[in-house]
């Protein structure tokens, strides 16, 4: 079925990029608005696709995990300085330190992951705390033992969840009313973070209170061995 999604979908992006990139025959500012609508309209379909797939993956129990020690400080940079620049665009004070948030700097917090997805949960918390933040807010993420596991957590300024939308918010297509709003999203995220989290037999949660933020955590089995 994804295979049938993205093959005709494909050629709606394709052929949508080859009408932006066609030089030899202009197109008036009304062309070049529409040929950005259905592009933007493609990508956007992309993605639910592929959020589908990967939901249907995990409930199938057919997602293809590499287990290896991956360090949570340096994947932690790396997330952080590809969500910097969309926490500018709204004034929020995102800073990620050199050692990724782990203290002590020296210490390696490494643990038990695929690293590709880890990679995806972490830039899902992200967005999102930047997507439901407020202008001139703050976000931190930091990293910390919890026995013999390690966790990471995203802490957010925004408007904080009661605890009834705690209780949901690990539903498919859940988006707590953010579909009245003009926040964009399709309520799939946190439910793939979960899955995948889990998958890594690890746990995902979060610690909130409506009007005074969020903080978001996933705690995964520390590693013994070091990244290969």
């Amino acid at each position: 079925i994804s295979h049938d999604l993205r093959t005709p979908l494909n050629a709606i992006m394709g052929f949508g990029q080859l009408l932006g990139m066609d030089k030899s025959s202009p197109l008036s500012q009304r062309q070049e608005d529409s040929v950005a609508e259905i592009n933007k309209a493609s990508e956007h379909l992309l993605d639910l696709i592929n959020d589908i797939l990967n939901l249907a993956q995990i409930e199938s129990g057919h997602i293809e995990l590499q287990l290896k020690a991956v360090d949570t400080c340096e994947l932690v940079a790396e997330c952080g300085a590809l969500i910097a620049p969309l926490a500018a665009e709204r004034d929020i004070n995102f800073t990620i330190p050199h050692t990724g948030g782990c203290e002590p700097p020296a210490h390696p917090f490494l643990v038990e992951a695929d690293r590709k997805r880890l990679k995806q949960v972490l830039l899902n918390l992200l967005g999102n705390a930047v997507k439901y933040n407020r202008h001139g807010g703050s976000i931190s993420i930091r990293c910390e033992p919890a026995g013999r596991n390690l966790r990471v957590l995203v802490t957010d300024t925004g408007e904080g969840l009661t605890e009834v939308q705690q209780s949901q918010l690990f539903s498919a297509f859940e988006r707590l009313g953010a579909e009245h709003t003009n926040i964009k999203g399709r309520g799939i995220g946190l439910v793939i973070a979960k899955g995948l989290i889990e998958n890594m037999a690890g746990t995902i949660g979060v610690e909130s209170e409506s009007g005074k933020g969020s903080t978001f955590w996933v705690e995964l089995p520390a590693a013994i061995s070091s990244p290969e």
